[in-house]
């Protein structure tokens, strides 16, 4: 899971780099809420975008 994770998130990142001023991607497991709460204070995040699972790096960005 976490290697599909980081393939779709690879690819996101290919989208996002000429758009983006910052981008950061992380495959998370655990608790949903507390698992991304946590991060977005570690990212100091004003934006979280999320795909959902099974679906292509664009589709997520999209649907997400």
């Amino acid at each position: 899971m976490r290697e599909e994770g980081e393939r779709s998130l690879a690819m996101a990142d290919t989208l996002l780099r000429d758009v983006a001023t910052r981008c950061a991607g992380t495959v998370l497991f655990g608790d949903a809420a507390n698992s991304i709460a946590r991060e977005a204070v570690t990212l100091d995040c004003s934006i979280i975008a999320m795909g959902s699972h099974g679906a292509g790096a664009v589709e997520s960005l999209v649907t997400g």
